[in-house]
Parts: C-alpha cells; sequence; structure tokens
C-alpha cells in the first residue's frame, strides 16, 4: 500500500493507520448521536469534520473501501442538509455496515461510550490489539536519511568534513567535479539545492541556462565577497554567494530557511449563525473557495469549537440566542488564544448602531442579505492576514520553530483532539545543559550557535508529523504523537547522541542535554507541560550531582 510513497509521506501513512480505528470508531457514534438528538448543527458539523478528516488520508494511503464509504456517508448527510431535512436512517446503514465490518476485521470493536457534553473526557486506555504495527520504525527519522541531497560541484579534497556535518541533520552531499558530470543525477533526482564555484563572465549566461532549464535551487561560492562577484551571481541565477572555504554552519542555515515549512493548510472560518439556511449557505459557499469552515449555532458551543477548531477568521450573526454578537465578541476578548481572531459581524441593518466600534476592534460588518463575492473576499481577506501575521509573532527569531505560545496553544489544542479521537501523545522537553557557561566562554555567536545545532536536529530528526518549538532561552519542547514513554526516551538519547556529535568540533567538550518526558492520561495541558517540567528538573539535579 505504501511502497511508491516518500520517507515523510510513509511516516504519515503510519500515523494515519495508527489513528484510524478510533476515528472511524468516533465517526460511527457520532452518526448515532445525530440520530439519538435530531441532528442538531454542532454533531452535524462534528461528524462532517470527521469524514473530511478521515477521508482525505483513505483517498491519499489507498484505503479504497474505507474511502468509497465515507464518501457516500458524506453525500447523504450532505443531500439533507442542502434539504433542510435529517437523513434517513435507512440511507446511512448502508455505508456504515462497511465501517462496522473493517473495524471488526481489525478487531478493534467495541465503539467508545462518547460523552454528548463538550468537555474534555480521559483518553481511552487501549489495548495491544488495538494498536497495528507501523510499517516505518518510530525511530526512522533518527538516521541519516538520503531524503535532502545537496549536489556540490568541487574537487575540494577536504570536502569529506562538510559532507559529514551535513549528514547528521539529514542532508546527503553528492560531490561532482564538473557541472556536466551532475546532469545526468539532476535528470534522475532534482536536489533540494547545487552549491557551484562562481562562473566566469563569460559562463553566466550558460550557467544560468543549465539552472533554469533544470529547476534548480542554487547558490555560488568565491574567495572574496565583492559586488562585482555578487552581480555575477545575480546573473548566473543564484540565490546566494558563500565565502569559501564552505563553513557547514552557514551552509546549514541556508539549507534551513529554504526548507522552513509553509503552512498552505487550508485557511480555517468558523461560522456563528443560528439559522440553518443561512448557516448552511456560508458553510458550503467557504468550503467551495477551498476553505476549512465549520457552523455552530449556538453561543454555548463557541469557546469549545475555538479551542479546537482554531479559526483564523469568525464569521458571526448579530443577533444570537440569549445575547448579541458584539457580547459574544468580548467574551472572546477575555481569552489570550482567541483575543486577536478577526470577527467579521453580519448585520440586518444597513447602519448599524455599533458599526464604529469596527474602528477600534478592528472588525468588520457584512450588511444582509449577504453578497457571496464580498463574503467570500472578506473572509479570505481577514483569515489570510490573521495567519501572516500570527506566524510573525509565534516564531522564534533564532531558530524559526514556533515559541511558547505557539507551543502552548498547539499542546491545548492537542490534549483536546486526543480527548475527542482516544489517541494520546507524549511531551518531551529538552534543556541545553551549561548554556550560561558556553555564552560566557564562546559569546553570544557561540551560544547562538549550539541553540540552532540543536535546533536542526530536533527539526530534521523527528518525524514530519511531530510538533517541534523553542519554550526558552535554553529549552525546547517536542509533542510526539502516538508514543510510548520509552520510544519518547529513545528518541532523546539518540538526540543527545547527535547533538554532542553536531558540537564536538565547535566545543571542546559538549555537555549532555538534559530531558523530562511526560505522557497524556488526561490531564490538563498545563498540568502535562508541569509534569514534564518536573522530570526535565530532575534530570538537571542528576547532571549536577
Amino acid at each position: 500500500m505504501t511502497e511508491h510513497l516518500s520517507h515523510a509521506e510513509k511516516q504519515l501513512a503510519a500515523l494515519f493507520s495508527r489513528r484510524l480505528g478510533p476515528r472511524l470508531k468516533q465517526c460511527i457514534a457520532l452518526v448515532e448521536q445525530g440520530f439519538e438528538q435530531n441532528w442538531p448543527a454542532d454533531v452535524f458539523h462534528r461528524v462532517h469534520q470527521h469524514i473530511d478528516m478521515i477521508l482525505r488520508g483513505a483517498e491519499r494511503f489507498g484505503y479504497d473501501s474505507i474511502a468509497e464509504a465515507l464518501g457516500g456517508l458524506q453525500a447523504t448527510i450532505n443531500h439533507a442538509a442542502e434539504q433542510l431535512t435529517t437523513p434517513e436512517e435507512t440511507e446511512i446503514q448502508h455505508f456504515v455496515e462497511i465501517i462496522t465490518s473493517y473495524l471488526e476485521n481489525k478487531n478493534i470493536l467495541p465503539l467508545p461510550k462518547i460523552s454528548t457534553s463538550q468537555h474534555s473526557t480521559p483518553v481511552p486506555t487501549k489495548t495491544e490489539e488495538e494498536e497495528p504495527d507501523l510499517p516505518e520504525s518510530l525511530l526512522a527519522r533518527l538516521t541519516p536519511s538520503s531524503e535532502h541531497p545537496i549536489y556540490i560541484v568541487t574537487s575540494d579534497s577536504s570536502i569529506d568534513s562538510l559532507s559529514e556535518s551535513l549528514s547528521l541533520f539529514g542532508y546527503q552531499l553528492h560531490v561532482f567535479d564538473h557541472l556536466g558530470d551532475a546532469q545526468a543525477e539532476i535528470t534522475a533526482r532534482r536536489p533540494q539545492l547545487m552549491v557551484m564555484p562562481l562562473p566566469e563572465s563569460d559562463d553566466l549566461a550558460m550557467v544560468h541556462e543549465f539552472i533554469q532549464s533544470h529547476h534548480l535551487r542554487a547558490v555560488f561560492y568565491a574567495p572574496r565577497d565583492t559586488l562585482e562577484n555578487r552581480l555575477k551571481c545575480v546573473r548566473a541565477g543564484g540565490e546566494d554567494l558563500f565565502l569559501t572555504p564552505l563553513d557547514d554552519y552557514q551552509l546549514l542555515l541556508y539549507l534551513d530557511r529554504i526548507a522552513a515549512p509553509i503552512n498552505d493548510d487550508p485557511l480555517r472560518a468558523l461560522v456563528v449563525e443560528d439559522s440553518k439556511s443561512q448557516g448552511t449557505f456560508c458553510l458550503r459557499l467557504l468550503r467551495k473557495v477551498g476553505m476549512e469552515a465549520e457552523w455552530i449555532d449556538r453561543p454555548e458551543l463557541l469557546l469549545d469549537t475555538c479551542r479546537q477548531f482554531q479559526p483564523e477568521v469568525i464569521l458571526m450573526d448579530m443577533q444570537l440566542p440569549g445575547c448579541n454578537g458584539l457580547e459574544l465578541a468580548a467574551v472572546l476578548r477575555q481569552f489570550p488564544e482567541t483575543r486577536t481572531i478577526p470577527i467579521i459581524f453580519v448585520s440586518a441593518e444597513a447602519e448599524h448602531p455599533h458599526q464604529s466600534l469596527s474602528s477600534v476592534t478592528g472588525d468588520t460588518f457584512i450588511e444582509k442579505p449577504i453578497s457571496a463575492e464580498k463574503l467570500v473576499s472578506t473572509v479570505l481577506h481577514r483569515a489570510a492576514l490573521f495567519r501572516q501575521t500570527r506566524e510573525i509573532r509565534v516564531r522564534d527569531e533564532l531558530t524559526c520553530l514556533p515559541n511558547y505560545e505557539s507551543f502552548m496553544q498547539t499542546l491545548a489544542a492537542s490534549t483536546s483532539r486526543a480527548a475527542r479521537d482516544g489517541v494520546g501523545f507524549a511531551l518531551l522537553c529538552f534543556e541545553i545543559w551549561q548554556l550560561d557557561h558556553i555564552r560566557t566562554e564562546r559569546g553570544e555567536a557561540g551560544a547562538n550557535r549550539v541553540v540552532q545545532t540543536l535546533g536542526h536536529l530536533l527539526r530534521h530528526r523527528t518525524r514530519c508529523s511531530d510538533f517541534v518549538a523553542r519554550i526558552h532561552d535554553n529549552r525546547f519542547a517536542v509533542i510526539l504523537y502516538d508514543c510510548t514513554e520509552a520510544d519518547a526516551d529513545r528518541i532523546a538519547r539518540a538526540i543527545n547522541g547527535l547533538y554532542r556529535q553536531g558540537l564536538h568540533k565547535f566545543l571542546t567538550v559538549a555537555e549532555n542535554l538534559a530531558w523530562g518526558i511526560a505522557c497524556l492520561t488526561g490531564e490538563s495541558a498545563e498540568a502535562l507541560y508541569r509534569a514534564a517540567l518536573r522530570r526535565l528538573q530532575d534530570h538537571v539535579e542528576r547532571l549536577r550531582a
């Protein structure tokens, strides 16, 4: 099923396989809940969200029968929503039976009990039979990988040192004596980066054509950094110029910058509307333009939905049961995690008496009846602007990793999802031992190099599905999804070994890292974080002793 996938995709397939059973069980239980409660809006859209979440992975990783059943289930429910009716139980039963049969064959029934409340519940205990073997080892990313090939044209015999340094971070260096020698390799597999000597003036056009025709990202190296050489670099199609001898640290910084993940996930919009016809209209319209959208019809669902869904814009009706939109917006402004989310109010009055507040809060008003074009353009613009500014705010400047604020929000959302889906995770916190001493001995630049080295390792040597953040001057945190405490400890030891190996040329004695691990057992995000920090402090005390 996964033979044709890349290394990173295989890890995503493994994670999807691990989560598929619990998510299918949750989906069926929500369908049953819908029939029991006559399909209220929140249950309808929780079902829709679950189907969407599973369907994309099922189609991507070859679970054809599940994808077909979920697609039919989704089409039936959507048709009922469009007709403003409830789905017929007989129409749903066929698709539910296919999913149930799959779960029975995998020996992962009975179904869990689903609470109808909106509060998080403890993660259910899983048995050995419920967890299928992973097609890839959990630690596969901790061994050198050829997923990131770098091609370099050079005859320098000292290149082995550079190759060794890059390999620690998952980059594989391929060396060629001449540019022509690399052409066959480039045709077979395009590198992440091409590193070449700065060409002479007569060869600039030829090299530029070579780079353009092969769609390469390229940098050049030269013995001097002058304006003339910089212009040659630009004219030859290069993105940057490095000085010789090549410094592995500077090259790593550049590689990490161009490889920094771009958040191209669909923009997320939340519709707060008590009218079923209006809510369904907005939902279909936003999804049609590629947004990930949810709809709630009761104000009391707003805070929990925001914590789980993390919307980037909220479309809110002014008149809601028990309150108005401005009052509800004021409640959102009381919480740090929802304080800055842009809100677009939908008002039936052309000149609403509170529209002047929009100049202060930055919120927007749209008049009913809603123009589809204006709605889409306004929602897309506000969501995209929010994401752009948030990405700047929640990233650590030195390592380009998420910062403490982003980490705590992700930890809270992960804890909530784990309670909902029955899939746990481990929290691993690292501390760079004696960073202040390194700062005294090597200066701020030396301390920065140590911090960036650990940031590189954690980014490249954890799974692409895990979450890595720099949470303090000398501390990092990793959320390892579907990971036991024993596996997390093995990962920590492997990272520690690679960290010491990566710094052995820079520091005479590279100190060990300290780490602490806590696994989710039903507590809050804050309690889990405190537990990991206690374990971390215990490790620090052992190192001091």
